[in-house]
C-alpha cells in the first residue's frame, strides 16, 4: 500500500516536471519569435527615416 501511494506521488512529480518543461520550452520560443518580430519592426522603421 505505502509503496503503490510512493509510485503515485512519484509519477506525479514526473508529470509536473513534464509540464512545467513545457510551459519554460513554449516561453522560450515565444520569446524569440516575439524578439524577431521586434527587431524587423524596428529595423524597418529606422529603415524608413533614412529613405
Amino acid at each position: 500500500m505505502l509503496i503503490n501511494q510512493l509510485s503515485d506521488i512519484q509519477e506525479e512529480q514526473v508529470t509536473d516536471k513534464k509540464a512545467t518543461d513545457k510551459k519554460v520550452y513554449t516561453r522560450t520560443v515565444y520569446a524569440l519569435i516575439g524578439g524577431i518580430v521586434l527587431l524587423n519592426l524596428v529595423w524597418w522603421l529606422i529603415s524608413q527615416c533614412i529613405h
